[in-house]
């Protein structure tokens, strides 16, 4: 192969290729991939497209945190403000899930909640405080696996797919 059909099957590779391997997807998609000549991955070896999906998910394994954001409670609506407001007692010992249509601002609203979520905890629990809280986000709650859950740096679960989960 040469140096562009490696660049352009990895390419496809980490566009193409599933997650995890619930219902074997994994093995199915390298199955397919070197029976199909047409595939950009059909001159790779098995082992070598197992071993790129292994990298991408491992590239992924860990949520990614973040430490700012660029908005706050004060630049929500008044009634938004009120809507959460009440609701932040309770979420101190419970989730909050956001369920809709793209384009509704879910994403803002929990990071700015799960910010001052961490915020308080920090203060509550004397920890290194920041003007800034932490969050961590991910689109797969696999990728939280191997990290024990930190009650100052909440989880958000964002544009992931619960289907299967």
């Amino acid at each position: 192969m040469s140096e562009d059909e490696i660049d352009t099957a990895f390419d496809f590779i980490k566009k193409h290729a599933p997650r995890s391997n619930k219902d074997s997807k994994q093995s199915k998609f390298i199955l397919k991939q070197l029976n199909n000549p047409d595939s950009p991955c059909f001159h790779m070896s098995k082992a070598d497209i197992q071993g790129a999906i292994s990298d991408i998910r491992n590239e992924q394994v860990h949520a990614e945190t973040m430490g700012y954001y660029g908005l706050c409670f004060s630049d929500l609506s008044p009634w938004a403000q009120k809507t959460i407001k009440s609701m932040l007692p309770s979420l101190l010992k419970k989730g909050l899930l956001l369920i809709g249509e793209p384009g509704w601002a879910k994403t803002p609203v929990l990071t700015i909640i799960s910010m001052a979520m961490s915020r308080y905890h920090k203060r509550r629990l004397k920890r290194e405080f920041s003007k800034f809280g932490q969050c961590r986000t991910t689109p797969d709650l696999d990728f939280l696996k191997d990290e024990a859950g930190v009650l100052d740096i909440p989880v958000i679960f964002d544009d992931g797919d619960l289907r299967g989960a």
